[in-house]
């Protein structure tokens, strides 16, 4: 917790927005996220965020097309 308190502050000084910015957790390599590596609730943690970047990731065309509306 710590070290994401710490990132997000950092982040706050150099992005200049009101809103609070989605930081992903994971691991972009070749190896497979074990739970021997990281524990049941790593594991379910690290699945949960790829799925949720995937979803932001195919949004974003619809989002850039709101905000030209706007």
């Amino acid at each position: 917790m710590r070290v994401y308190g710490a990132l997000m502050w950092s982040l706050g000084k150099v992005l200049n927005t009101p809103e609070v910015v989605r930081v992903y957790i994971g691991s972009f390599n070749e190896n497979i996220v074990t739970e021997a590596a990281t524990g049941p609730i790593g594991k379910e943690l690290f699945e949960k965020e790829q799925e949720d970047l995937l979803a932001d990731l195919k949004d974003i065309p619809k989002k850039a097309c709101d905000r030209r509306v706007s």
